[in-house]
């Protein structure tokens, strides 16, 4: 489902350019990329489901994925810096990393649960746990 940007997005955007324009100009590189990756990664499947295969192939939680994407960027050696790559894009790809992280947190757990299902037929355990039946009883 695609959203449309609304007034109010703009409004936060405009601050957020006023606060700091180095920051705002990071994250617009970042988001720029986005779209490019998502296909890469994901083709037209959610946007998750690379780190979904990824927790079901590790048999982690999704969110540990963000993590060890995230730790593999933090710990890159910055002496040995790779010819087709720049220590700009690592920052950008902590900066979503981190982005998608939180993204997938702030999803409902519905919606989480319909994106694994999407992939597989696998649901990460620590979604289950956290689950809540319909009679409103924790599982």
């Amino acid at each position: 489902m695609e959203e449309s940007i609304t007034a109010g997005d703009l409004e936060i955007l405009v601050g957020a350019r006023a606060a700091n324009s180095a920051w705002f100009d990071a994250i617009m590189v970042g988001a720029e990329i986005m779209s490019e990756r998502r296909k890469k990664w994901s083709g037209k499947s959610n946007p998750y489901t690379n780190f979904i295969k990824w927790a079901q192939a590790e048999h982690v939680s999704v969110e540990q994925t963000f993590r060890w994407a995230l730790s593999l960027k933090v710990t890159r050696d910055q002496d040995s810096e790779a010819v087709d790559d720049s220590l700009l894009d690592n920052d950008i790809d902590k900066l979503n990393y981190s982005a998608l992280g939180a993204g997938w947190r702030m999803l409902p757990m519905a919606e989480k649960l319909a994106m694994m299902l999407e992939v597989g037929p696998w649901i990460d355990a620590s979604l289950l746990k956290n689950w809540e039946m319909a009679d409103g009883e924790e599982n």
